[in-house]
């Protein structure tokens, strides 16, 4: 395609500039697709995920938003990162809904398992509170982000686990249709405050955080009781 017609050839024009967020996708897209590829979340997806072994994960993940909430303060400072950061975009509290309502469906009780895959992670997400907390915004990037397929997941979920509105998939589908507007609200508060120049730290930590969440599911899988 040529020059615009309205611009002759001695104007030059400027592209817009790349964003943190548009950045982040474009620089994690791969470990994005393996997350979404692991055995784990193809099960989830496909409705042949066992209820026990997602009430499972839900325990692991918990201990994942009870690390992030403890040292979240270390970051939340100026307006946009005070929306980034705003309480209800974390996830515990609409963890324990879930435990709550899923376990009542199950025949037997079930333990919080030890998942030494989210263990390894909390323990990731203190050492960067305390080395670089402004990295941490690499892991909400890709957990707020995880909102966008989790709506799509809460639809296999009530299918395959008979759930009703937002019982059992507050975690995945906490916005409900108010999601795109909260999604983007969160990219243009990161956008603000991160350049493309200092994007480049989140990136590693996202990619971190993607092939973590990948790893905690398929710990999930393998720890499966023998009759599951």
């Amino acid at each position: 395609m040529g020059h615009p017609m309205n611009v002759s050839p001695t104007e030059s024009t400027t592209a817009a500039e790349p964003t943190a967020s548009a950045h982040l996708r474009a620089a994690t897209a791969t470990a994005h697709t393996r997350a979404e590829r692991s055995a784990f979340q193809r099960a989830l997806i496909s409705g042949r995920l066992p209820l026990e072994r997602y009430v499972a994960f839900l325990h692991a993940m918990r201990d994942i938003w009870q690390a992030l909430e403890e040292v979240a303060p270390r970051v939340s400072t100026g307006a946009a990162r005070a929306m980034l950061l705003e309480p209800q975009r974390f996830r515990a509290h609409d963890i324990d809904r879930d435990l709550v309502h899923l376990r009542g469906l199950l025949p037997t009780a079930v333990s919080p398992e030890n998942n030494a895959a989210a263990n390894a992670f909390v323990a990731r997400i203190h050492a960067l509170a305390n080395a670089n907390p402004s990295a941490l915004l690499g892991v909400l990037y890709v957990l707020e982000g995880s909102t966008n397929g989790g709506r799509y997941i809460a639809r296999a979920m009530r299918r395959a686990y008979g759930l009703v509105d937002d019982q059992g998939v507050a975690f995945q589908d906490p916005y409900g249709d108010a999601q795109p507007e909260r999604w983007a609200e969160w990219k243009a508060a990161l956008d603000s405050m991160v350049s493309v120049g200092k994007v480049a730290a989140l990136v590693d930590v996202a990619v971190e955080t993607f092939d973590a969440v990948a790893q905690i599911g398929d710990s999930v899988l393998r720890d499966a009781p023998p009759a599951i």
